[in-house]
């Protein structure tokens, strides 16, 4: 720090006191001196009421992905000022030790700065408080306040690919998340469109009045049915647990549980089955049946299958796939 390299002068001073005595005087002036001004300058750092400090971040973490924490720093002072924050995120994420931000505030001005954090498990996880610092006028000291700022957040599957999703079909670019669209021509039982017949087309998709009226043989297409059962068995068994490496572009690497890049699939794949007007229902399984959802449309029953989702965990057995089946042909056989 700059006073502990002005302090250096005192020793010196008193060393060259010895050969020249009136310099022991001037050392002790000297040090009376860089203490005042030390007090003095602790005092004009100015108190903690003098900042505004928030953390902002989305109410459900997403798992798997990284998350953008904010940190907002308002400074009411009338002098310019160097501050560092120091988070207290959950210790179980990863980029949790990086959690420093520092700016230099210009008076009475606002500065946005951000961290990021990638959860590996769901769950209930608990921030600390803001460790704030601000230096003093001359730098000789710096100032520090802990902010409380305590709560606790949930770490939900990935609801970041969802917003996402809905983002890029808004702008028509669905392809930059690997997704396209495919017309299954042929199949289903909802009609679509008269063409040509070609020679692979089977005779039952011909169209007499159509071939008729053009003098030509005309075949006609297919799409699936709209507002079809889905049912999406998930398995929590012992082999869920295992791990899998991935490595991110970036040079980051981490492992995650099997059971939990299904979680991040099914939360995604359900989403745009219920987007798409199909009803979603989901059957959770280990060695026993140990939740059922039935199929229904609706967002109401995506938030659902998400709460459950949240709360889903891998069991130390072996899946038995005996019983999702039974179940479902059970279930389907008393449905309405």
């Amino acid at each position: 720090m700059r006073f502990f390299g002005l302090a250096l002068g005192v020793p010196l001073l008193l060393i060259g006191g010895t050969w020249i005595p009136p310099l022991v005087g001037v050392a002790v002036v000297y040090g009376l001196g860089l203490l005042v001004l030390l007090v003095l300058d602790r005092r004009a750092a100015g108190p903690v009421r003098q900042f505004r400090v928030a953390r902002q971040h989305d109410e459900k973490l997403s798992l798997g992905v990284q998350n953008r924490i904010h940190i907002e720093i308002t400074s009411l002072a009338r002098r310019r000022l160097a501050v560092q924050v120091r988070d207290e995120p959950p210790w179980q994420l990863v980029g949790a030790e990086e959690a420093l931000v520092r700016a230099t505030l210009e008076p009475r001005s606002t500065v946005a700065l951000s961290y990021l954090l990638r959860p590996l498990k769901r769950g209930d996880y608990r921030f600390g408080d803001l460790n704030l610092r601000w230096s003093s006028p001359l730098g000789f000291t710096m100032r520090q306040a802990a902010i409380p700022a305590q709560v606790m957040v949930k770490v939900y599957p990935n609801i970041h690919d969802i917003r996402k999703y809905d983002l890029l079909a808004r702008r028509d670019q669905l392809a930059e998340m690997g997704l396209r669209s495919v017309r299954l021509r042929g199949e289903g039982t909802a009609f679509e469109s008269l063409r040509d017949y070609t020679p692979d087309d089977p005779y039952r998709s011909i169209n007499w009045k159509a071939t008729a009226r053009r003098g030509k043989p005309i075949s006609m297409d297919y799409e699936p049915e709209r507002s079809q059962r889905v049912m999406i068995a998930v398995d929590v068994g012992r082999m869920m647990r295992s791990p899998i490496r991935v490595d991110d572009p970036s040079g980051e690497s981490w492992n995650m549980a099997k059971v939990d890049f299904v979680v991040n699939s099914v939360l995604l794949f359900s989403y745009v089955a219920t987007l798409k007007g199909d009803q979603v229902g989901v059957l959770v399984f280990a060695d026993r049946v140990q939740h059922y959802l039935a199929p229904r449309a609706g967002r109401a029953q995506f938030h659902q299958l998400l709460e459950l989702m949240y709360a889903l965990e891998s069991q130390p057995v072996e899946a038995d796939y005996q019983r999702p089946s039974t179940c479902c042909a059970r279930r389907t056989k008393n449905a309405p």
